[in-house]
């Protein structure tokens, strides 16, 4: 295949060429070739093989250069062949489909057997013309229409090239129905010349091959030279493939669209900083060397910067870990600031006005909230009837939108009230990241009031204070497996509308909070972006576990609260 051909929306799915009747297709361009007198390496010829599987392929001389394979291509007698991914994608999210399902219809139960019962075209036919009703007379002629439509088309998407198509050849065991490829023929009419080559060639095939081995040696090329051949261009084609073109995801999206990864909120986040300012971030305890690797990433990645930052901490620590990471400490991007009371360092910065923003480096949470919320309550800065709560925003690769866990850092034991101001914070930032309409799961460990279990008589109550609301779907009692999995709601016959496809997990309390912040990290392979929001300046707060990946997310994230609130001008 031409390198163009194995491309896929996917750097990682490459095709590959396989699962197509290759001999009886490189035999039937051979003997069209001899019936038009003409040599094979000359014509540009393509072979629709029509049987239990069905695979097509152009040649180019006597090279097949691309093919539809007999398992992603064209339905067949007992394989569904390509399907829309959007919809199995979303089958599959709302538990109507799972993947042994859909690697059965993919390979052994779909195509033809699933449609109509039977992987027999010929017993189709038959029982069309004597026996069925008019109601199966009509789906057996929309299924052949569907089948005839499908080969046609694909034929066509094999002859956009700039060559010029010699002929079109219908062979396989479906086509000796005369009257199916007289459908697909009449499709093809008047852009290419369709002849029919009924049954299949393949062993015929291996006898000429055998022959031409025995008294033509020089036909048979040398396995190991092609091998090698092939593999070197192969590593060339896919070196081409893996080059990067933007090293960091270049996003364009509409403005209101809703923020889907983490890589596009980093990407919006530098486009705000754009048309406003940068930032400056104070790192509080900057001896942390995820948080200055991040801190590289947001200045120094991409077109724009996202924040400038002061390093505050031990100086000699601090300027190790710049040298280290090829930081230069300009006094503009970078400053450092020597000091043994960090979070002092960074407050009173922030209240003579040269940072915006604050970010926990190597401090424990405890020092960088305590100290916070009194200098803001000082300052006169608190807003009053708020409080500060965690959001963390999520990305899981096996989920398929950004999921919110809150509170895990903050309030130990949210009563009803502060619980309520914690999902306001989370709501504002779901409005931030434009999700319309929320869906929040008031998490229990189970999905129905039990009296014994305490958190599940609070999440009952507290989705009846949201019941009217417009704004946002909020449900509970909801287990975690119910709020996030597809398959765990349909098989518990969960009837709400949170049905596996939450977009904030309210957790009863700090330690069920952290214990599910902690397993999709550690175990789930999800990164993600964490903020203190509510009651004044956004604060950067992650784990000291978190990847610098996460950590650049959550910059991000705080730029973009404090940019869209209005908090940096």
């Amino acid at each position: 295949m031409i390198a163009c051909a194995r491309l896929t929306g996917i750097r990682k799915l490459l095709r590959d060429g396989s699962g197509a009747h290759y001999l009886n297709h490189k035999a039937v361009h051979r003997f069209v070739s001899s019936i038009l007198d003409k040599r094979s390496d000359e014509l540009v010829t393509i072979t629709a093989h029509i049987g239990g599987g069905i695979s097509i392929a152009r040649h180019e001389g006597n090279v097949v250069r691309d093919v539809i394979n007999a398992f992603s291509g064209i339905p067949s007698a007992n394989r569904s062949g390509n399907i829309p991914l959007d919809i199995a994608l979303r089958k599959i999210d709302e538990g109507e489909l799972s993947v042994p399902e859909l690697k059965k219809y993919l390979y052994r139960e779909g195509g033809l057997i699933d449609l109509t019962g039977t992987n027999d075209f010929r017993a189709l036919l038959h029982f069309r013309d004597s026996g069925s009703s008019r109601e199966q007379r009509e789906k057996i002629e929309l299924v052949i229409e569907f089948y005839s439509k499908n080969i046609a088309g694909a034929v066509m998407s094999l002859s956009a090239i700039e060559e010029y198509i010699d002929v079109i050849t219908l062979t396989g065991g479906i086509a000796k129905s005369s009257e199916f490829t007289s459908f697909v023929k009449r499709k093809l009419y008047p852009y290419f010349p369709a002849v029919v080559v009924p049954g299949s060639l393949e062993h015929e095939s291996m006898v000429a091959g055998q022959l031409m081995a025995k008294f033509v040696p020089h036909y048979i090329k040398n396995y190991v030279e092609e091998r090698d051949k092939l593999r070197e261009q192969r590593e060339r084609e896919e070196r081409i493939i893996e080059t990067e073109i933007f090293p960091n995801p270049h996003f364009r999206k509409k403005e209101n669209t809703p923020v889907t990864s983490l890589d596009e909120l980093i990407y919006l986040a530098r486009g705000l900083v754009a048309k406003h300012r940068v930032p400056t971030v104070a790192i509080v305890g900057a001896e942390n060397e995820d948080a200055v690797v991040a801190a590289k990433q947001a200045n120094e990645e991409g077109r724009y910067p996202i924040a400038r930052f002061v390093l505050i901490g031990d100086f000699y620590e601090i300027n190790k870990l710049a040298w280290e990471f090829d930081i230069k400490v300009d006094g503009k991007n970078y400053s450092i600031i020597d000091s043994k009371t960090p979070v002092d360092t960074a407050l009173d910065l922030y209240e003579a006005g040269k940072i915006d923003l604050l970010m926990k480096g190597g401090v424990k949470t405890e020092q960088i909230m305590r100290g916070t919320l009194k200098r803001l309550k000082e300052m006169g800065r608190l807003k009053k009837g708020k409080i500060y709560s965690h959001v963390g925003v999520f990305q899981i690769p096996t989920y398929p939108k950004l999921l919110l866990v809150t509170d895990a850092a903050v309030n130990p034991r949210p009563d009803r009230e502060q619980k309520k101001k914690i999902l306001e914070n989370a709501l504002m930032v779901t409005k931030i990241l434009n999700i319309s309409k929320p869906k929040v799961a008031v998490i229990s460990a189970v999905e129905t009031t039990n009296p014994s279990v305490e958190s599940s008589v609070e999440a009952n109550e507290f989705a009846a204070m949201y019941a009217d609301t417009d704004d946002c779907i909020v449900e509970g009692p909801l287990s975690l497996d119910v709020a996030i999995d597809p398959h765990s709601a349909a098989e518990k016959k969960y009837q709400g509308k949170i049905r596996g496809n939450a977009d904030i997990l309210l957790m009863p309390d700090i330690e069920a909070g952290n214990v599910v912040y902690k397993a999709l990290t550690v175990s789930s392979g999800a990164y993600l972006a964490g903020a203190v929001v509510g009651a004044g300046i956004p604060i950067i707060l992650t784990s000291r576990g978190d990847s610098a990946r996460s950590k650049l997310a959550s910059i991000s994230l705080a730029c973009v609260i404090a940019l869209r609130q209005g908090t940096i001008s």
